[in-house]
């Protein structure tokens, strides 16, 4: 007989919902997957009582709201049940209560346990608690027959079927337990203190808290139809490994090529023993060596060989993402055609904040937006931000995506960017995502930041002679210290003026907004024979891909100066004559260094000057950004 108990309005019954949110998470979860299970069939127990069914399913007006929530009874029945269990661990019941929260962000335990009391007791539990004592029979139905009959159709958890037949919830139902449930929670916030520091129990967390909040979402829709759903989008869709092969072979270069040399080493290395067992790797190498084509490729093929389930590249700035984004998706429809036409978000999906979405006839937008929502896609561009915060926010908005980077390999473009302070953060970060959660990991860029030991990871780039290659085919560029003159703004566009003097391209890239803004408009001002472009972050990401868009096309056919903050630093494919660079880190400047004579358009090096730009009252600017900025000054006077 149905209890006729219903999780949602569509109609699914509560012990449904609760079976199918417990069989994702134990399905997804890669570690402690009994314990998921157990979580997903406690966390919603609350729904049980009539004052959720009246006002939530029934939709019957209530006076007292309060004693509809069903979080804070879910928790105590959970950590009740585990106990019953057998299970004594306190950190697993401090798990159970950040997890089963689930309808909020994670807060910190002291302030959410204190929240359990601040008379939620009396309003809120003592009558739940008074209201399940009469509905005894309606939660055996739903735990003890209903419940348990799923399990045992689809033959999952003995254990776990035995112990809910066995649970007494007439003992559970009285004000003596909750008595000695609240103490329990009381004793948890000493737990919490002394394991406040736990980065592996704060990562742990978060996990389960994903996973739960995935599969009540996805569990949500009618059932079992969205169980369905969910089996299908998890089933394997395939992207020939071979395509930047592909792509690259059309290209014809010839093999001395630096940026063919990479492409085949890096080809050659995926193949090979020598990445067995190793599980971060880097590719550190010049700007314009052909990093970008050379580690999809690697990434393709290593995703291949072991079976992992996307690729997450990660990018610093939404404008390279777009760039990037619409490159992979040109070769994906050259190479995949109406497969990929027809699937477009099953294979790649772009994720930052103001990215759009083209929607074809074949795609439903509901559909797609839970994709991108979920990175359920083969490829997923996204930034640094988005990356981060899914394992390190506090946000379910965040967290919800946490579970997904399991089974992938990540790609980190340009890290350099990443600031110093937040190394070791990161570097905890990536090495958890690695031991439990089966990640691999691609550093690339130009100037490699020391978040790895260098015996934690494999440079893949290391049998190239980047050295001999420069002087073989000539050095594209000079740096040229010019600090005999520590300039204010004006005296820095005269100098800027007599140095450009036959050259057609022009970058200036400077430390500050403020410094940046008073640059432009006084170059703009003096040389009226040059297109004058801005850069930075006070242009908002859509503006500022534009901009760019107009450099590419007018520095082919027009003189053009181009004044930047740190924002064209990293992945901006722009290339010019001659630049100037306030003084800044050696990893900034040689990044900035990248965009002279990018493409070795011209024999001979071209120059970038340093320059040091003061403030009237003799401070550097960006003496906050970076620290120490004349011991730069005085080791580039030493290397240059």
């Amino acid at each position: 007989m149905s209890s006729r108990i219903y999780s949602h309005t569509n109609g699914n019954l509560l012990s449904q919902h609760l079976f199918y949110v417990a069989k994702v998470m134990d399905e997804r979860a890669l570690f402690d997957k009994e314990l998921a299970f157990v979580l997903g069939i406690c966390h919603d127990f609350g729904k049980l009582t009539s004052f959720f069914q009246d006002e939530k399913i029934l939709k019957k007006a209530q006076k007292h709201k309060a004693k509809s929530n069903h979080t804070l009874i879910s928790i105590h029945f959970t950590i009740a049940f585990l106990k019953h269990f057998g299970i004594s661990d306190e950190k697993v019941f401090l798990i159970a209560v950040f997890v089963i929260n689930h309808h909020s962000d994670l807060r910190d335990m002291t302030s959410l346990i204190s929240s359990f009391f601040d008379g939620r007791t009396d309003e809120e539990l003592i009558p739940q608690i008074n209201d399940l004592q009469h509905r005894i029979e309606i939660i055996q139905n739903v735990y003890q027959e209903e419940l348990v009959e799923l399990m045992r159709q689809f033959n999952l958890y003995k254990q776990v079927q035995k112990s809910l037949l066995a649970f007494d919830f007439e003992t559970f139902l009285t004000k003596e337990a909750l008595k000695e449930s609240n103490k329990n929670l009381k004793r948890l916030r000493n737990t919490f203190s002394e394991n406040s520091h736990n980065y592996e129990l704060f990562f742990k967390i978060s996990y389960l808290y994903s996973l739960l909040i995935f599969a009540d979402r996805s569990m949500a829709s009618k059932l079992p139809f969205a169980y369905e759903a969910y089996q299908q989008q998890t089933t394997v869709k395939s992207i020939a490994s071979n395509l930047i092969e592909k792509k690259v072979s059309s290209f014809k270069s010839p093999k001395e090529d630096i940026r063919q040399r990479l492409f085949d080493i890096l080809d050659h290395q995926v193949v090979s023993d020598t990445i067995s067992h190793r599980n971060i790797f880097t590719v550190t190498a010049p700007t314009g060596a052909g990093k970008t084509l050379a580690v999809l490729n690697f990434a393709f093929k290593l995703k291949e060989k072991y079976q992992k389930e996307k690729i997450i590249y990660a990018l610093p700035l939404t404008n390279i993402i777009e760039q990037n984004y619409n490159e992979i998706r040109k070769i994906l429809l050259q190479f995949m055609g109406d497969k990929f036409v027809d699937n477009e978000f099953d294979y790649l999906i772009k994720h930052h904040y103001l990215a759009d979405y083209q929607i074809n006839e074949h795609t439903d937008i509901k559909d797609a937006l839970k994709i991108v929502e979920a990175w359920n896609s083969k490829i997923v561009v996204t930034t640094f931000i988005q990356l981060f915060y899914a394992f390190s926010s506090n946000e379910a908005s965040y967290l919800y995506r946490f579970s997904a980077l399991q089974n992938s390999v990540i790609v980190l473009d340009e890290p350099q960017v990443l600031s110093a302070e937040h190394w070791l953060l990161i570097r905890k970060m990536l090495f958890w995502l690695v031991e439990h959660l089966e990640v691999k990991i691609i550093l690339m860029t130009a100037t490699k930041p020391l978040i790895f030991k260098q015996d934690e990871y494999l440079e893949l780039a290391d049998s190239i002679d980047f050295e001999h290659f420069i002087k073989e085919r000539g050095s594209r560029h000079k740096l040229i210290p010019a600090f005999d003159t520590n300039h204010s703004i004006e005296s820095l566009v005269d100098f800027v003026s007599q140095k450009i003097k036959g050259k057609k391209s022009v970058l200036v890239v400077l430390n500050t907004k403020k410094s940046s803004i008073e640059f432009f408009h006084q170059i703009q001002e003096k040389e009226q024979d040059y297109i004058v472009y801005y850069l930075s972050t006070t242009l908002t990401p859509y503006h500022r891909k534009e901009v760019i868009v107009q450099i590419q096309k007018s520095i082919q056919v027009q003189k053009v100066i181009v004044v930047s903050t740190q924002v064209i630093e990293a992945g901006v494919d722009l290339d010019f004559e001659i630049g100037f660079r306030d003084l800044a880190p050696l990893d900034s400047i040689i990044q900035t260094a990248g965009r002279i004579n990018r493409h070795f358009l011209r024999k001979t090096p071209e120059p970038l000057y340093i320059v040091s730009l003061q403030k009237q009252e003799g401070k550097l600017f960006g003496a906050v950004s970076y620290t120490h900025l004349r011991a730069h000054e005085t080791v580039l006077d030493i290397v240059c």
